[in-house]
C-alpha cells in the first residue's frame, strides 16, 4: 500500500491523480512553502478528504466505466486532488498525514466487511493466521483486506489495453496491498513475541512492544519498505529510489500507528468491559444528561469527580439512605422491558490451550480467544445499563425465573426444565435494585451475567 508522492522532481501525470504509487505524482503545481499553521491544516484535512472519500469514488468508477463502457469518471470528481508539496517541507508532512488519516475509515470498513465474511471461523482457528498484532490485526484479514481495499478502491492509472490490461493492473495493486499489509502483520506479531520473550519482559522495551500505536508505528517500516520495492518492480522494472523508499515508509508507519491507535479506542476491554471509546462517550453523556447528583434516594456530596483512577463520589453518610420500598420478585421481574437477541465476542479459554504461560502476554495470546457467542440483551425500565446474558445460560435462567414467580402465585408461563442446582443463581432481575442504588447511573453500560469461570482469572 503505498502513499502519495508529493516530492517536487518528479513528472506531472495528468490523470486526475488517480493513483498513489510513488512514481505517480498530484495533478498541480508547487506549492508555496511560505504558508501559515492554518494554511497547512486545511491542506492536511483536504487531503484526508480526498483520500478517504474522491479515490475510493474514483476507485469504484474506474471500474463501472470499465465494464458498462460508460465515461462517467470525469463527473465523479467531487474533490480536488491536493496540489504537490515540496518534499519534507510541514505541508508535505501534513498531506502524509492527512492522507493516512483519511484512509482509515475507508479501510476499516473493508476490514470489517472481511470479518463478517470470514466469520467466527478465524477466532476459532489455532495457527499464524488468527493470531492478532497489538494493533488488531491477523494475517488472513490483512491479506484479504489489503487486496480488496487496493483493487477495488484505489483507482489505477489510465491504460489503453482494454479490460483485460485493467483487470491486470487491479490485480497487481491487490496483490501488492495484500503483501503489504501481510508484512506489517507479521511484524506486529514479531513484535508481540518479542514482548512476551523473558529476555526483555522486564526490560524498557515493554511499553513500547505493548502499545498499539508504537506497534503499529514499527510495523509499518518494513511494510513500507515491501510497498515502494513491489510498486516499483511492477510498474517501471526496477528497484525504488531512496527517496521512494523513504516516502512509503513514512506513510505506511502513519497508517500503523493510526490502526493501532483505532484499535486501542474501540477495542473491548478484558472479560468484555466497554472499549475506551465506549467508556469516553458514556462519560460525555453522563456530563450532559446527570446534572442532578441527587439519584433514587441518594444524595451525594460535592465532590464528585472524574479523575484517571475512574469516577469517585463522595457520599453525605447522613443522607445515605434508599427510599424505594422492597418489592416482590414479581415487582421488579416488571421492570424488564424485553430482551434483545444477538451476538457478541466473549473471552473463552482457548481449546487445548496449555496450563502453564510465560508471561502475561503469553497467556493472553495463547491462552484465551474472543468469540462471537449468541446473547440476550436485556433492557430494565428506568436504567441505561443492559444485562447481558448468554443464549445457553438465558435458557436455564428461564426456569429458575418461572420456578421464583411461581413461589409468589404468579402463574407459571412455559415449560422450561429447571435444574435444580441453578436454583440459588441470580437472574437479571436480581440485579436491578443494586443498579437503582448506583449513585450515577451512566457509569455502568453493561452488566455480564456468566455460566462459566472466568477465564481471565490467571491474569
Amino acid at each position: 500500500m503505498d502513499r502519495p508522492d508529493t516530492s517536487d522532481n518528479q513528472t506531472i501525470a495528468p490523470n486526475l491523480a488517480l493513483t498513489k504509487l510513488q512514481t505517480e505524482a498530484l495533478p498541480a503545481a508547487t506549492k508555496s512553502e511560505s504558508k501559515g499553521v492554518t494554511d497547512i491544516l486545511g491542506d492536511a484535512i483536504h487531503s484526508a478528504l480526498y483520500t478517504g472519500i474522491q479515490e475510493p469514488i474514483s476507485g469504484i468508477t474506474q471500474i463501472v466505466d470499465e465494464f458498462a463502457g460508460t465515461k462517467f469518471l470525469s463527473k465523479m470528481q467531487l474533490i480536488s486532488a491536493p496540489e504537490q508539496a515540496k518534499f519534507g517541507s510541514a505541508d508535505w508532512h501534513a498531506q502524509q498525514v492527512g492522507s493516512a488519516v483519511g484512509m482509515l475509515l475507508p479501510f476499516l470498513l473493508v476490514r470489517k466487511g472481511v470479518r463478517g465474511v470470514l466469520g467466527t471461523t478465524a477466532a476459532e482457528e489455532a495457527g499464524l493466521l488468527s493470531k492478532q498484532a497489538a494493533f488488531g490485526m491477523n494475517m488472513k484479514e490483512a491479506g484479504l483486506t489489503g487486496f480488496a481495499y487496493d483493487a477495488f478502491l484505489r483507482p489505477s492509472q489510465p491504460n489503453n489495453g482494454g479490460l483485460g490490461q485493467f483487470l491486470l493492473d487491479r490485480g497487481t495493486q491487490g496483490a501488492v496491498g495484500a503483501g503489504t499489509f501481510m508484512t506489517m502483520t507479521g511484524a506486529g506479531l514479531g513484535l508481540n513475541r518479542l514482548a512476551g520473550a523473558s529476555a526483555v519482559e522486564r526490560s524498557a522495551l515493554i511499553p513500547i512492544l505493548r502499545n498499539p500505536v508504537a506497534t503499529g508505528i514499527i510495523s509499518g517500516i518494513p511494510a513500507g519498505l515491501f510497498s515502494a520495492e513491489a510498486n516499483s518492480l511492477t510498474k517501471t522494472g526496477h528497484l525504488a529510489s531512496g527517496t521512494e523508499l523513504g516516502q512509503s515508509v513514512y506513510g505506511t508507519a502513519l497508517i500503523g500507528g493510526g490502526f493501532g491507535l483505532a484499535h486501542s479506542l474501540t477495542a473491548p476491554g478484558a472479560e468484555g468491559a466497554p472499549s475506551r471509546l465506549e467508556n469516553l462517550t458514556s462519560k460525555i453523556k453522563s456530563t450532559f444528561t446527570n446534572e442532578n447528583p441527587v439519584r433514587d434516594g441518594l444524595t451525594l456530596a460535592s465532590g464528585d469527580r472524574i479523575g484517571r483512577e475512574g469516577a469517585t463520589h463522595s457520599v453525605a453518610p447522613e443522607q445515605f439512605e434508599l427510599s424505594a420500598k422492597p418489592t416482590t420478585f414479581a415487582e421488579t421481574a416488571r421492570r424488564i422491558t424485553g430482551y434483545e437477541s444477538t451476538s457478541e465476542p466473549l473471552v473463552v479459554s482457548k481449546p487445548g490451550a496449555p496450563t502453564t504461560f510465560e508471561s502475561d502476554a503469553d497467556f493472553l495470546r495463547n491462552g484465551v480467544e474472543r468469540v462471537d457467542t449468541p446473547v440476550r440483551v436485556y433492557s430494565v425500565e428506568g436504567q441505561g445499563t443492559k444485562i447481558i446474558v448468554p443464549e445457553t445460560y438465558a435458557l436455564q435462567l428461564d426456569a429458575v425465573r418461572q420456578f421464583r414467580l411461581g413461589l409468589e402465585g404468579t402463574p407459571q408461563v412455559g415449560d422450561a426444565p429447571l435444574n435444580p442446582s441453578y436454583l440459588n443463581r441470580a437472574l437479571p432481575e436480581d440485579f436491578i435494585p443494586h443498579l437503582d442504588a448506583l449513585p450515577n447511573k451512566g457509569l455502568m453500560e453493561k452488566l455480564y451475567l456468566m455460566d462459566t469461570g472466568n477465564p481471565m482469572d490467571p491474569v
